[in-house]
């Protein structure tokens, strides 16, 4: 780095800060919360999903977001690929976490687990559905959410 770019840059940063001095101090931050595993940190933000872990079909619509009853929250997009054709692309919402997964007919009653939650298309729809179904359960063992492992039998038996 040149001298001047060193000038420069000291002098843009004592020009940000400004020459007042504050008139107040700022209250200090809250001591950070304790981690959690994400399953339980999913569990903190609803309703305990293990106390009645049963399958739900949720009813969506096209972009528009809709909670489960577990408080994570579920939309969908349609996506053209030239090449395979139409499929949807789910967003998956807990907190501040987000994961999306594609399904189209290859894959469209494939079970898949997120946060605890095994989840799969219901009915299949029409090419391009504006609204669609899919199913949802919590995977729990001893009255807590399980992450690893798969589903189970979660959404009914294999």
């Amino acid at each position: 780095m040149t001298r001047w770019t060193i000038f420069t840059c000291v002098g843009l940063l004592l020009h940000a800060c400004g020459s007042e001095e504050p008139k107040t101090a700022a209250p200090p931050a809250p001591p950070p919360a304790p981690s959690q595993p994400p399953a339980q940190a999913a569990a903190a933000e609803g309703p305990n999903p293990c106390a009645n872990p049963q399958p739900v079909t949720l009813e969506l619509e096209a972009g528009i977001m809709k909670t489960t009853p577990w408080g994570l929250e579920v939309t969908y997009a349609i996506e053209e690929d030239k090449k395979r054709g139409p499929s949807y692309v789910f967003l998956l919402k807990s907190g501040t976490r987000r994961w999306e997964a594609r399904r189209n007919d290859a894959n469209w009653n494939a079970k898949t687990t997120w946060r605890g939650f095994c989840w799969r298309g219901g009915e299949r729809p029409e090419r391009k559905a504006s609204k669609l179904q899919i199913q949802m359960a919590p995977v729990c063992q001893d009255g807590k959410l399980v992450e690893m492992g798969g589903c189970g039998t979660a959404l009914g038996p294999e």
